[in-house]
């Protein structure tokens, strides 16, 4: 992780607390927008997080009237990335730095999962963006 601060807001720091006193999990980040919110937990919690079967998450995702995704943190970028684009299946993760000196993560996915991964409007992978740049100082992120 990087050294860089990560800024939550009231309503975030709000979300992260509900979610860590229902699901025992550890929560590293939290991004929350009207219709979704994103919670990075930390390496290793993902099933304590999501609940048997996904009973946690489906319980707090009806109580707080949102998507819920759950992204489990690895301290390898490239391993990182691939958490943040599940469900679908990275097939490669390439971290390649720029001429100007910026990181760009290419991820290649199937096909059929490059709608789902880039989301309505550009959502997810934006969500995806903003984790990596936060965390790994990647200014990029392609989906191919």
């Amino acid at each position: 992780m990087t050294d860089e601060e990560i800024k939550l807001t009231e309503r975030e720091m709000r979300l992260v607390s509900l979610f860590q006193s229902y699901t025992g999990a550890t929560v590293l980040d939290c991004l929350a927008d009207d219709e979704q919110v994103v919670f990075l937990v930390r390496e290793g919690e993902f099933g304590r997080a999501i609940g048997k079967k996904g009973v946690k998450i489906q319980e707090l995702s009806n109580l707080l009237k949102k998507r819920l995704k759950v992204v489990e943190y690895c301290g390898d970028a490239a391993s990182f990335l691939s958490n943040a684009v599940k469900p679908a299946k990275a097939r490669e993760v390439k971290i390649v730095p720029g001429k100007d000196g910026q990181l760009t993560a290419i991820i290649r996915v199937d096909p059929e999962d490059k709608a789902m991964v880039i989301g309505r409007g550009g959502r997810n992978v934006g969500i995806v963006r903003r984790m990596a740049k936060r965390h790994f100082k990647i200014e990029r992120v392609v989906i191919e």
